[in-house]
């Protein structure tokens, strides 16, 4: 029943276990390296952003988001969603940044930031239902302006016509003086 094993079966499981651990220290290795050169990819875009250089430090969050999305996706998701809505940004964009911040939400659902990405959704939503606003009643003031414009181009018309028929009226009396002969 129970033999004693000999030779090279003998340490054939130590060899397996071997192997083993020295597979997975390597690809733990290899994780740790690939987290950290995405983490210096997130400090770099970090310090981009804070100088203004809003183009560059997308590049380097989406490098990120490229390289580790399941672990460090809701980071770089949620650093591009405030780069759409810096002040200083020329190319601000309340729609991407939701975008962003909405991914955050729906694809790391247990995320850290996860609070903050929907509070900047339910805000980002309100200012763009406020920006919708703001531009029709901007149109419906352009349409008063252009309204107004022309009634007081009609009153200018309408004024000019009254001096000249004054003028005429003028005249008209004028001549009737000068006919009638004085006694």
């Amino acid at each position: 029943m129970g033999r004693k094993r000999t030779g090279k079966g003998k340490y054939v499981l130590l060899y397996l276990a071997c192997f083993m651990t020295v597979l997975f220290g390597f690809m733990g290795c290899i994780y740790f390296q690939e987290r950290n050169q995405s983490e210096q990819y997130l400090i770099r875009a970090k310090t981009l952003m804070d100088r203004k250089y809003y183009k560059e430090s997308l590049e380097e969050y989406s490098e990120a988001l490229r390289l580790l999305p399941h672990i460090l996706g809701d980071r770089a998701l949620f650093q591009m969603g405030l780069i759409y809505i810096s002040p200083g940004n020329a190319n601000q964009d309340y729609h991407k940044s939701l975008q962003y911040f909405q991914r955050v939400g729906n694809e790391f659902p247990n995320s850290e930031i996860r609070g903050e990405a929907d509070t900047w959704v339910f805000l980002l939503h309100k200012i763009i239902k406020k920006g919708k606003k703001i531009d029709q009643l901007n149109n419906k003031n352009r349409f008063f302006e252009r309204a107004l414009k022309e009634k007081e181009e009609v009153t200018k018309n309408l004024k000019d016509q009254i001096e000249k028929l004054k003028e005429i009226d003028l005249g008209i009396e004028e001549k009737k003086r000068n006919i009638i002969p004085k006694q």
